[in-house]
């Protein structure tokens, strides 16, 4: 059983990471950012969810507003400490 919990936390906070590394390309204001990642998350959750690949429960929880700012937040801040952002645009910015 936790095992399995575990495993849709994995799974949504993947999700999270993916769409807050595409959102933060984007070129827009911070708050804008995270709506649109908000939205996206949302999206991909509820998608993950009518396809029975996460339970209704974590996508409660996941999209929850506060959840969603807290962990978003949470991955940008720990990205632009390791500068995560500035070295995938430099490897994006080479491979043109």
């Amino acid at each position: 059983m936790i095992e399995k919990v575990f495993e849709y936390l994995a799974k949504g906070l993947t999700v999270f990471a993916s769409i807050v590394t595409m959102v933060e390309c984007t070129g827009e204001a911070g708050e804008t950012k995270k709506e649109i990642a908000k939205a996206d998350i949302k999206k991909a959750l509820t998608e993950l969810q009518a396809e029975g690949k996460v339970p209704a429960w974590l996508v409660s929880i996941l999209t929850n507003d506060f959840v969603l700012g807290l962990v978003i937040d949470t991955i940008v801040g720990y990205a632009n400490e390791q500068k995560w952002f500035e070295k995938s645009y430099e490897i994006l910015k080479g491979a043109e």
